[in-house]
């Protein structure tokens, strides 16, 4: 039998993925819950565990989703301070971006503006008035400075 370079590059790439795989799967195990371990029963490798749980928990995820979207589209300043509204609005867009989804900029302006109520009408005419938008920061520091 003649071993070439290109089998022993190959067998080299095997173990290094075999190695890799280990730790992952190692890691995955690692996040789960007891009662989550069935998920990923008769799964060999972490790819497959990996798309099992994505499966599992891809609904869930998508539920969330429409929750935090519902809720920027709600959130309101009201009787609320300014930095508790600020607060709030972005650990909604904070938790979007945990489930990779996250507002785009001029969403999250105009969410913004919107959740700020009639107090602020004048504000968010000139703000949302002119393209294109700023980002939420100057907002933020305007909106507390008008309080």
């Amino acid at each position: 039998v003649i071993h070439t370079e290109k089998d022993e590059e190959d067998s080299k790439n095997a173990d290094n993925w075999e190695e890799k795989d280990v730790l992952l799967r190692s890691w995955i195990l690692g996040t789960l819950t007891e009662e989550s371990m069935y998920l990923i029963v008769g799964c060999s490798t972490a790819k497959e565990m990996w798309e099992c749980l994505e499966e599992a928990y891809l609904q869930a995820t998508k539920d969330k989703e429409f929750q935090l979207k519902q809720q920027l589209r709600s959130v309101r300043l009201g009787n609320k301070k300014v930095d508790e509204y600020i607060k709030e609005f972005k650990g909604i867009c904070d938790g979007l971006v945990v489930i990779r989804n996250p507002v785009n900029k001029e969403n999250k302006v105009i969410n913004f503006a919107r959740g700020l109520g009639l107090k602020y009408k004048a504000f968010r005419t000139v703000m949302l008035g002119k393209a294109p938008y700023p980002n939420t920061k100057p907002i933020c520091q305007c909106s507390r400075v008008l309080t």
